[in-house]
């Protein structure tokens, strides 16, 4: 439907999204996929770096199209930095309503009028989806002899976002008891990478909520940067605690490089990842490569393919790293292998499931 007219540009769109997995992997859902291809469209056919300014940009362009149904010339920042003060109000308190609905027990994705009409109040009468710049859809209902209405964010993941919107306007204080709270918590996942979008994890005491006490253990290597340090990152992320996941995630997401080579510090020097998904697999790689003092990796569980560029980045950037475990690569080529194992590498212990090599003489020579 958006390149009906130019079928070239459904290819590049189709490559685009192809080459990055933290895109490709939300694609399947309708409304990230129409956000994208509109993304797409709008930027000279290209996507922003995070899926949190392709989220920026939609809700910027839906509340455009509705101000100009209304006749009314307006800038909208596609950042949504700088926008007229009734439209900043209005996000704001979608934002406290998605907020209010995610944390309640059970979470809520439908509001009833009560509950709009509580944050706003100056509703009169049957309201309109216009009134929300189409970012809330209503519903009429009937009950007895008096109609009501209810509403709803026309996906969990726009829903998710303005939570997080919501999230970064908190005091740091609340911010970080969020984060302690939630930090392990899959249904939060995608609202703490959103927040790190968003806010680029500037608050002062982000790093500290992400550290726990490490087990007890004699073979627990600390993390060698911190001294004297107690608390340090999980050491190990799985479907019970994928703490240390999430936080990658949220990392990845805020692009900021000093934030993470900062917090990459606290990491144990000996890592499992286990079952990762394909852009997990990207995040987790592309995280590491900043962490100058790890020994171990062990992917264990593990089946979709590893990007070889990104091994290779990994090894060049930890120059201790001496143990690579259940690497999985769908092709491996003889100048891959010269690339990755004999350019200043200290990996002693190398476990790898490859697809399909080229040359088994090289690997032989490493």
């Amino acid at each position: 439907e958006f390149f009906k007219d130019d079928p070239g540009s459904a290819e590049r769109m189709l490559q685009t999204i192809s080459d990055r997995p933290d895109l490709e992997g939300g694609a399947y859902i309708p409304m990230n996929l129409f956000i994208f291809c509109s993304t797409f469209k709008a930027n000279q056919y290209s996507l922003p770096d995070t899926i949190t300014e392709c989220y920026q940009g939609h809700v910027s362009e839906l509340c455009f199209r509705e101000c100009k149904k209304d006749e009314r010339d307006v800038y909208i920042d596609p950042t949504l930095s700088e926008l007229p003060e009734d439209l900043q109000d209005l996000l704001w308190r979608l934002g406290e309503l998605a907020f209010k609905g995610l944390t309640a027990k059970p979470s809520k994705y439908i509001f009833t009028e009560q509950a709009i009409r509580k944050i706003f109040p100056e509703i009169k009468g049957k309201p309109h989806d216009s009134l929300f710049k189409g970012l809330l859809h209503l519903r009429i209902e009937k009950h007895g002899f008096r109609p009501t209405f209810s509403g709803n964010f026309s996906h969990v993941t726009l829903q998710e976002f303005f939570s997080a919107l919501h999230l970064s306007r908190l005091s740091e204080k609340d911010q970080v008891m969020f984060w302690k709270e939630h930090i392990s918590n899959p249904s939060f996942a995608v609202v703490l990478r959103f927040y790190a979008g968003l806010t680029k994890l500037t608050c002062k005491d982000f790093i500290p909520s992400c550290l726990v006490m490490p087990p007890a253990t004699p073979t627990t290597a600390a993390p060698p940067n911190v001294a004297g340090a107690t608390l340090q990152l999980p050491a190990k992320s799985d479907q019970q605690n994928p703490q240390l996941l999430i936080l990658l995630h949220a990392l990845h997401e805020s692009q900021k490089k000093t934030i993470i080579c900062e917090t990459l510090k606290h990491l144990n020097s000996s890592l499992r990842f286990h079952d990762l998904g394909s852009f997990d697999v990207m995040v987790v790689l592309n995280c590491l490569a900043r962490c100058t003092h790890l020994i171990e990796l062990n992917m264990y569980g593990n089946r979709n393919p590893f990007p070889v560029e990104s091994v290779k980045r990994l090894l060049h950037k930890n120059q201790k790293l001496q143990k690579l475990r259940h690497i999985v690569l769908d092709r491996l080529t003889e100048d891959d292998v010269v690339t990755m194992f004999t350019r200043t590498c200290s990996v002693k212990e190398l476990e790898l499931n490859i697809t399909k090599f080229t040359s088994l003489s090289a690997l032989m020579r490493v």
